[in-house]
């Protein structure tokens, strides 16, 4: 079976609004769904290798930022910028996150790849 690109989208876009019109009807003692995305990824000025300022929109006691797409990535070093708590977890799986709050979360992460190695760099967040 094949089906347009198109309908995908149009159904996608449909399914959304839905759930977006779920997600304003709150009731008291109603259970807030757990959301978590990336919200902007920049680069930022390194005298060595490549660094980039990660913010995420999370409503979970922690998450984990996934990084995919670069062969033998490596981080050297992940500090916690904005309502990121403490020192974030760096593990094979990822970059693990206990925010001070709910909201926006900004966390630099430095890497000894090269600016141009990152260009296929997809960052990804999960509720942990």
């Amino acid at each position: 079976m094949k089906v347009s690109v198109f309908a995908l989208l149009m159904a996608s876009s449909a399914s959304a609004a839905a759930m977006a019109q779920d997600d304003l009807t709150l009731s008291l003692g109603a259970v807030v769904p757990t959301r978590c995305v990336v919200a902007n990824v920049e680069p930022l000025p390194s005298a060595s290798g490549s660094q980039l300022r990660v913010e995420t929109a999370c409503n979970a006691n922690s998450f984990m930022l996934t990084l995919d797409g670069v062969p033998n990535l490596d981080v050297s070093a992940v500090r916690p910028f904005q309502n990121a708590g403490q020192t974030p977890s760096v593990s094979p799986a990822g970059i693990e996150v206990s925010p001070d709050r709910p909201g926006v979360q900004i966390i630099e992460i430095d890497f000894t790849n090269d600016p141009a190695d990152l260009a296929s760099l997809a960052i990804g967040v999960e509720a942990s």
